[in-house]
């Protein structure tokens, strides 16, 4: 997938999710970085169009609280408080993250 098909896939399933606030997109011909801004929290995503690895993580207070990528070992998730886990995973799209996460923050009182 090319740069910019990457970017329009993740801003187009950003709009379904109202409680994200503001979104910054940054991209080379090689790199994108888009940061998604929650109240008080952010997402980062990575998308690297040589390997086609694709990296989601949701940071809270500076760290990682939760994330998923493709990266070396396939496919595999980062729970929730538990971050030093790699959990393979079938594949996950962006959308898939998103409603994990939107979940997990109403179940914690953070939407």
């Amino acid at each position: 997938m090319e740069i910019d098909e990457f970017i329009e896939s993740i801003l187009k399933t950003t709009a379904k999710f109202p409680w994200i606030r503001r979104t910054k997109v940054e991209f080379t011909i090689a790199l994108a970085h888009i940061r998604l801004r929650l109240a008080g929290s952010f997402v980062d995503i990575f998308y690297r169009r040589k390997t086609q690895n694709a990296s989601y993580s949701y940071i809270d207070g500076g760290e990682r609280v939760f994330g998923a990528n493709n990266m070396k070992i396939g496919w595999h998730i980062y729970p929730f408080g538990e971050t030093e886990k790699h959990l393979p995973i079938n594949h996950m799209t962006f959308e898939e993250f998103l409603k994990v996460l939107e979940k997990e923050l109403r179940r914690r009182g953070k939407l």
